[in-house]
C-alpha cells in the first residue's frame, strides 16, 4: 500500500485494536515514510482507546468506529492535514 502512495492506513487489530507482531513492524516501516496509522478492532464492538503505548507509537486510536468508518474519517482528515496530532483531534471530535 505504501509503495502505491497510501497516506493513511487503518489497522483492523485484535481485541482492543492491538496489532499483531508482524503488523507492528509493517506499521513502523509505513510511519517512517509518513503514513498515518489508525487502530480499530475487528471485533466490531467496544473501543480502541488512547493509551500511552499508542501515543508513543504515534498510532491514532479509532475509538468506537468500525474500520470502514475510520477509513472514511481518515480520508477526510488527510485532505486537511498529515499531522498525527491534528488527525487525533479530528478523531476525538468526530
Amino acid at each position: 500500500m505504501v509503495a502505491n502512495g497510501a497516506k493513511g492506513i487503518v489497522v483492523d487489530g485484535t481485541g482492543a485494536g492491538s496489532p499483531t507482531t508482524s503488523q507492528t513492524e509493517a506499521i513502523k516501516r509505513a510511519q517512517a515514510k509518513g503514513v498515518v496509522v489508525v487502530a480499530t478492532a475487528r471485533t466490531h464492538g467496544g473501543r480502541v482507546q488512547d493509551t500511552p503505548r499508542r501515543r508513543e507509537a504515534k498510532i491514532v486510536p479509532g475509538d468506537n468506529l468500525v474500520p470502514e468508518k475510520a477509513r472514511i474519517l481518515l480520508q477526510l482528515a488527510l485532505t486537511k492535514t498529515k499531522d498525527v496530532g491534528d488527525i487525533q483531534r479530528i478523531f476525538n471530535e468526530y
